[in-house]
């Protein structure tokens, strides 16, 4: 994991145990996902709880086999991807 990623972690507003946590998931990421994730931090530091929350709804959907719930999870996150982009294109 890159320092540009440890950093925006670290200053976030996560309590230490999910920063932890949100590190060692994110270091499991290969190069190209790893990359994703820091533009996505790089334009919104703000994101890192969203993600992390995301990541433990998604944990809860895949034990609970709730495919429902998942859908409504990526869709939440394909809407906050897209209008992080509008954001970006609007500036």
């Amino acid at each position: 994991m890159n320092e540009q990623i440890k950093r925006v972690i670290a200053e976030s507003n996560l309590a230490q145990e999910e920063k932890d946590e949100f590190s060692q998931i994110i270091s499991k990421a290969n190069t190209e996902q790893l990359q994703a994730i820091e533009n996505i931090l790089s334009e919104n530091p703000e994101f890192v709880a969203t993600l992390y929350k995301n990541y433990k709804d998604k944990l809860s959907a895949l034990a609970e086999k709730d495919t429902h719930q998942w859908k409504k999870i990526l869709d939440k996150e394909k809407n906050l991807m897209l209008s992080s982009s509008k954001n970006k294109d609007e500036n």
